[in-house]
């Protein structure tokens, strides 16, 4: 009998056996250009109830989940369900498939744990190589987004879930530095969602699921976007005749930001036909432009150039240098005095020859009057 009430109590204080929970990644290369437009609808496919993401929410395994979430998929499926159209003019067919998804993506994680991917799941491998400053930026970003979307507090993971090391090209690892130099070198000037925005698209790159010619793609649009932000601020064409020796030439400074900058204007001349300060400091108002007036003085006449390029506080180029082409038809004042001084210096020399061939003449003509009154010999 106490063998029988020891076996029972064994039975109901034995801990019951834990399953093991199984992790739900939702995430997926972005399908949209930098500036957010869809590059293709193969999205709308992944989220359909048959589709990879689709089964993830509209038949969830049963038991413990854990839920590993991607913000910027979550940003791309809601740019889907306002209505959008891909790049080459044709309407998108997922609006309806995305307000679904959406909607149901809430309901079956509810109760379950969930975290916060880094924002679009960029490889550690690469964000340590050349992001290493914002490798915690995308972990909290991506959290503080998926807090919005679900309404309460979602953590970021501790680390990165991909850590692959793919190739990237040349032209792709280019592409991703000189536009994060533009970002950093305008910053101060652009509105604080652009700045996020680029940045954040910029970093798609380093997903593992494109393909090189993907990749490729993308870099282009690195390339178009770190032109276009340079572009920003800028120095408007021109072209000039000089008509007087010392003048000043009206150049237009222009600033599509949306805050104030403070530039400096670099100066020089192609050739040595004219002077010029070597900078001048310019302040703009945001969506503004003025005239900056840049003082030249002419050496000589002809064919000419003034070089004038653009950098920020930090002595940082902004954008293309542009060359306006100088046509000079003017006699410097100092050539003048030079030539006029030349023409005395001639005359005087001129005069002074003259006065000598006087003199010689006029000794040679008394000598022979003296000869010709001498008495001849008997």
């Amino acid at each position: 009998m106490k063998k029988l009430i020891a076996l029972l109590v064994l039975v109901f204080i034995a801990p019951t056996p834990v399953h093991a929970a199984t992790v739900l990644q939702v995430t997926e290369k972005s399908h949209r250009t930098i500036e957010g437009k869809f590059i293709d609808d193969e999205l709308a496919t992944l989220i359909a109830p048959t589709g990879r993401l689709g089964e993830l929410v509209f038949n969830r395994p049963n038991g413990v989940r854990v839920w590993q979430i991607d913000a910027a998929l979550i940003d791309d499926v809601q740019k889907m369900a306002e209505g959008y159209e891909l790049v080459d003019g044709k309407a998108g067919v997922g609006k309806d498939l995305a307000k679904q998804w959406l909607v149901r993506l809430r309901s079956a994680s509810a109760y379950d744990e969930k975290f916060a991917i880094p924002y679009g799941n960029p490889s550690q491998y690469w964000v340590d190589k050349l992001a290493r400053s914002s490798d915690s930026y995308f972990l909290s970003l991506s959290a503080d987004r998926l807090t919005k979307f679900y309404g309460y507090s979602i953590k970021p993971l501790d680390g990165y879930p991909s850590t692959a090391k793919f190739r990237l090209s040349d032209f792709q690892v280019n592409s991703y530095k000189e536009l994060s130099k533009a970002i950093q070198a305008t910053r101060k000037y652009m509105d604080p969602i652009l700045s996020e925005r680029l940045q954040l698209r910029s970093i798609s790159l380093f997903n593992e699921g494109y393909v090189s010619k993907e990749r490729d793609l993308l870099a282009k649009d690195l390339g178009e976007n770190t032109f276009e932000l340079l572009r920003k601020i800028r120095l408007a064409p021109g072209r000039f005749t000089l008509s007087s020796a010392k003048q000043e030439l009206p150049v237009t400074v222009i600033n599509d930001f949306p805050n104030p900058a403070e530039l400096t204007l670099q100066i020089g001349a192609t050739n040595t036909r004219i002077t010029t300060p070597d900078q001048i400091l310019v302040k703009l108002d945001g969506k503004s432009r003025i005239q900056v007036k840049i003082p030249v003085e002419v050496l000589t006449s002809g064919d000419t150039g003034l070089t004038v390029g653009i950098s920020n506080e930090q002595k940082k180029k902004l954008g293309d240098s542009v060359i306006y082409p100088i046509t000079s038809r003017v006699i410097n004042p100092t050539a003048t005095w030079i030539t006029y001084i030349a023409a005395i210096i001639l005359f005087i020399s001129a005069l002074l020859q003259s006065v000598r061939r006087d003199r010689k003449s006029t000794r040679l003509n008394s000598s022979h009057v003296s000869e010709s009154r001498m008495p001849s010999s008997a």
